[in-house]
């Protein structure tokens, strides 16, 4: 319940405190790319089902690599990722934007298509059964 506190409840001027080189329009997205991958309404992606929708968005980085990465993400150590802590993977990510690795490329891409990021999420929502 709490982890879905923090995705419903967030208050957008703290978040653009914290993560100032966003504005509005980016903590926005993000909010909608966390949806993407969040499909049961918890409040949670666990770090292998978002491995599996970096699959979906044709991230070439192998899981061996990627799991470790995503997983230093979870501040609290439960195998998930909460909204603030995606916030802080992605923000910290954005340093890294323009390397040449597959995850950065995937999360470029991510932010060049949002649209296919909403749409990715309905359809795993109805996949789930909860549309």
């Amino acid at each position: 319940m709490e982890a879905y506190l923090k995705y419903t409840n967030c208050n957008l001027e703290d978040l653009k405190t914290k993560y100032s080189k966003w504005d509005d329009k980016k903590i926005f997205e993000v909010h909608d790319l966390f949806q993407a991958f969040e499909v049961d309404g918890d409040g949670l992606i666990e770090i292998a089902e978002m491995s599996v929708g970096l699959d979906n968005l044709g991230d070439t980085t192998l899981r061996k690599d990627r799991i470790p990465q995503l997983a230093s993400g979870d501040e609290d150590g439960t195998g998930s990722i909460d909204f603030e802590e995606f916030l802080q993977i992605l923000y910290d990510q954005q340093e890294v934007m323009h390397s040449e690795t597959p995850l950065a490329k995937t999360f470029v891409k991510v932010n060049n298509d949002i649209k296919f990021i909403r749409w990715m999420s309905t359809v795993q929502q109805i996949r789930a059964g909860y549309l």
